[in-house]
């Protein structure tokens, strides 16, 4: 999904492109679609830096290899049992060259959260150590950790 920020890694980079992938799901995102994307991209100046794909993250679109940096949000909290996590977080780890990062953020079951989720969707969140154990699960090292405002940062590498 696209947001809003202040300085976008498209922005930011100085060759190469960024790649966006979405189920583009209207039902979940009212209004979510690529075309909405490339839209925000020509009003943020970096439509030339980015492509928007349609794919899962159950079984991303590419080759092994190919990425030199994956990010998500609030993606792999969204698949409802730790087996599909898993599948997820393996996807994007074979998608990363050898020595790549994957940038993950996602919402943690905190008291904060028990307010803003409703209390099914509160307990499939998951804490800070159980992401930990699935990213080291599926091989990821090297783990850096930030929080702030009920969201776990979690940064790793795919081994060189």
């Amino acid at each position: 999904m696209v947001a809003e920020v202040k300085h976008t890694e498209a922005e930011r980079l100085q060759q190469g492109k960024v790649i966006g992938v979405d189920i583009w799901d209207k039902k979940e995102l009212w209004g979510n679609s690529p075309e909405k994307a490339y839209v925000n991209a020509q009003i943020e100046g970096v439509k030339e830096k980015v492509e928007f794909k349609n794919g899962n993250v159950l079984e991303l679109p590419f080759q092994g290899s190919t990425f030199d940096l994956v990010t998500c949000s609030s993606v792999p909290n969204n698949l409802h049992s730790d087996d599909l996590k898993i599948k997820a977080l393996s996807e994007i780890h074979r998608v990363l060259k050898p020595g790549g990062r994957f940038l993950m953020a996602e919402p943690l079951r905190s008291l904060r959260m028990f307010f803003l989720f409703t209390p099914f969707a509160f307990w499939e969140l998951l804490k800070k150590d159980d992401w930990v154990r699935l990213l080291y699960k599926v091989n990821f090292v090297d783990l850096k950790y930030g929080y702030q405002d009920s969201m776990g940062f979690f940064a790793v590498k795919k081994l060189d």
